[in-house]
This record gives structure tokens, sequence and C-alpha cells, in this order.
């Protein structure tokens, strides 16, 4: 007779240590395109939700067309790291931090490429045509090079400007003898900042009322989501139990849109990571969260609350369980972490 444990915890979604969440979005795929000024602003925040207000902050200054529902800059962005990943992976490497990913992201496609064999070494340039960016010669080529024969491409720097001196090219030589996977010579960097800061399309929106009042107008505040989540345990296989973690999102705090035949639509993405006493992540979860349902419906079930279920099989012990929500549409989050103890089994 199976038989389950659950414990049924209704919280804030603020959390009680929103670190790790936070430090993998800053180290994550966004770094490309975040300047040196918001990463340093994002680091003498404080709290959750002045964290999560930045990140709403963070791309709206990006978006193209505030009036359409979605932000077409961050939609392209997160399309490039997926592209990347799928196609500039290296081993255990996600593609955006190679050398070839990064630029992809942060340029987006090349207009142009080449592939070829030079003195038996493959290859493939890429050009973006006239960037007018400094110190860079808006015809030369990105040269990416299989320098050691295993399939793997480095980046090379660009040769140095008319005129470039000795020291100039010793440091163009230096980079290329210490060029890894993940390396963007530094000439690249430089350039990449420009472009980022060109990306921005509202510089006059800033975080200044964040980083020293905490506050921001109501349309950049965040309104966390509140959810409840319980988690039940059965026998597992040898020397696990199976793990059923349940959440709980009230109706009132989705947001549904128009899906056409008198449907409305909302949906979430749930991320899950459960981390033992070091830290170390034992389990990570993503998944979507759609609800569909009527006008009627919702107006009868206003009250009511869409739940999902994630599963996953872990040993007996004490643990860390961390559960952030993102409504896709709107862009709130909700988030917690809360301590996830695993009974033993009969």
């Amino acid at each position: 007779m199976r038989r389950a444990i659950l414990i049924t915890l209704l919280v804030s979604a603020v959390g009680f240590a929103a670190d790790d969440y936070f430090s993998q979005w800053l180290n994550g795929p966004v770094k490309l395109i975040m300047t040196d000024d918001e990463a340093n602003t994002f680091e003498k925040l404080q709290t959750p939700e002045a964290k999560f207000t930045f990140t709403r902050i963070f791309w709206a200054r990006r978006d193209p067309d505030p009036d359409t529902l979605v932000n077409e800059f961050r939609v392209e962005f997160e399309r490039r790291v997926a592209y990347a990943n799928e196609k500039f992976a290296v081993g255990s490497i996600p593609g955006w931090k190679t050398a070839m990913g990064q630029i992809y992201v942060i340029w987006g496609p090349p207009l142009r490429t080449e592939q070829k064999l030079m003195d038996s070494t493959r290859v493939s340039l890429w050009w973006y045509g006239k960037l007018k960016l400094p110190q860079m010669d808006p015809n030369e080529a990105f040269m990416f090079v299989e320098l050691h024969n295993d399939s793997r491409m480095y980046l090379l720097p660009p040769a140095p400007p008319t005129g470039g001196t000795l020291i100039d090219w010793a440091q163009r030589r230096a980079e290329i003898q210490s060029a890894t996977l993940t390396n963007i010579p530094f000439r690249y960097v430089e350039a990449s900042a420009v472009w980022n800061k060109r990306s921005i399309e509202k510089p006059e929106l800033n975080y200044d009322d964040l980083l020293y009042t905490g506050k921001v107008s109501t349309e950049y505040q965040v309104k966390l989501i509140t959810f409840s989540w319980d988690a039940g345990f059965s026998n597992g296989p040898t020397g696990k139990r199976h793990a059923q973690i349940s959440v709980k999102i009230p109706i009132k705090e989705m947001s549904f849109t128009d899906a056409g035949g008198g449907v409305k639509k909302a949906s979430m993405t749930l991320h899950v990571t459960v981390s033992d006493s070091k830290k170390e992540k034992l389990i990570s979860v993503d998944g979507p969260i759609i609800v569909q349902k009527t006008q009627d419906e919702l107006l009868r079930g206003v009250d009511s609350a869409a739940e999902h279920q994630v599963a996953f099989d872990i040993a007996p012990g004490s643990y860390q369980i961390e559960l952030v929500l993102e409504d896709d549409l709107t862009l709130r989050v909700g988030y917690l972490t809360q301590s996830l103890a695993v009974p033993a089994g009969n």
C-alpha cells in the first residue's frame, strides 16, 4: 500500500535565500549583453524584490516597441541562445559559452559565412558588414580556426589596424597562443561592449531610483506571485524515494490572454532545483504550465487554483528546494527556497 507523507506550505513567493537563482541569472547568457554598469548595480541590490525589479527594467530598456505584447529584443536574444546551445556546444560546455556561441548571441547571424581550408586547417569566416566599431576594420571577418585538429573552433584576434606597432602584433600572437574555447579576444570584448550599449533603446530608463531609494515607478514594480506547494513521497528504486512536488497557483495570480475560440490562455514556466547541504545541485527540472479556460470558467473559478506536478527519485535526507515561477506574458516572477526533508522508506 502506497504511503505518502505530505508537507504543505503556503508561502510568499519572496523566499528566504535567492542568492543561487540570481547568481545563475547574472552569470548566465544574459551577461553577454549586460553592460558593466548594470552588472555593478545588480551586485549592490540586497533584496529579491529589488533584483526582480532590476530584471524588468533590464529588458524594458532594450524593448524596441513597448506597445506590443512581447519584447522583441528578448525573444530574439532567447532564440540566439537556444541556437548557440544547439549548434556550438562542445562536450559539457554549453554553446553560449563558446567563443562562436558568444559572438552569435551578441551580434546575431552573420551576413555572410565561408568555410575553407588554410594549410590543412579548417577555418570558418563570419562577416557582419560595416559595423563602424572602434579599432575594428569594418570589412574584416571574424575568423574561427580549428587550432588543434579536434573539431573545436577558436576565435582568433583581429589583425592590428593599419599602422599597428610591433607591440600590437606581439599581443595578437600572445592571444592566439593562449586561446581557449571560451576566450573572446580583447578587441572583440571592447567592440561587444560598445555594441551592447547601442542595443539599449531607452538609456533614460535607469536603475538610480531602485539603487538609491529602493523605489521605482509603478510600471516596473514587481508584485511577486504567491503560490503554495506540497511534497509527497513513496517507495522508489533501491535506496531512493519517489518524490512528487505539487505546485498550486491561484487563478487570480495568472495572466490570461485570448487564445481564440472563446478560450483564454495563461502560460508560466516552473523551475525546480534540489540541492544538498553543500549546495551541489542534484535535481533540476524545468517545465511549462499551461492553463486554458473559457471566460465563464474563469469567473466561476476565480478563487480556484491551477496545479502542476513534478516528480523525481531522490535518496532520503535533508535538502534545499528552490521553486521559481515565471509568467510568460507579464514576466512576473514567484520565488522561494525551503528545506525539504525526504523520509526513509518502509
